[in-house]
């Protein structure tokens, strides 16, 4: 008995018994919800980790296709500057080609007409920096044609 005014009528090695039970039982319940609340956080959390890769794997797709759509319009846009470069080259053969008696003319002859042709407007159009004769034996094609490039014309308007 360990206070005075407690009537137990139990001997005190069964009361003991008896507290070490219950202690053991509290403790053993304790263990099992902390086991039971550990197991859960990881499966919450390997949970959320697989939506959260899913969600990385479809946010990578998508760059991936957006980058491949901006690459195909860069090479579409590369594609259409070539062929508006070669419309005004031929645009500018068309307008500019002299007759078989003007051939033999001075290259000066030749520069003023691409300057009036630059000065109606025309301008950022890529031209050869040398005209090559259309008759004659000696004309030689594969000799490197040089091109510069005509700056854009400001607008006085």
């Amino acid at each position: 008995m360990k206070a005075p005014n407690q009537l137990s009528f139990l001997p005190d090695d069964y009361l003991e018994r008896k507290a070490q039970r219950r202690t053991n039982a509290i403790c053993a319940t304790l263990f099992l919800v902390v086991m039971v609340m550990i197991g859960t956080a990881f499966t919450f959390t390997e949970r959320s980790m697989r939506a959260v890769e899913r969600d990385h794997a479809d946010v990578e797709r998508q760059y991936t296709e957006a980058a491949r759509r901006i690459q195909q319009v860069q090479q579409m846009q590369d594609k259409q500057r070539t062929m508006a470069i070669q419309a005004e080259l031929k645009d500018f053969q068309v307008q500019v080609q002299a007759p078989r008696s003007l051939a033999g003319l001075p290259p000066q002859v030749w520069n003023d007409g691409l300057a009036q042709f630059t000065a109606a407007g025309r301008s950022g159009v890529v031209f050869p920096s040398r005209v090559i004769q259309t008759s004659g034996a000696s004309r030689d094609w594969r000799a490197p044609v040089e091109y510069t490039s005509v700056p854009p014309r400001e607008n006085a308007t």
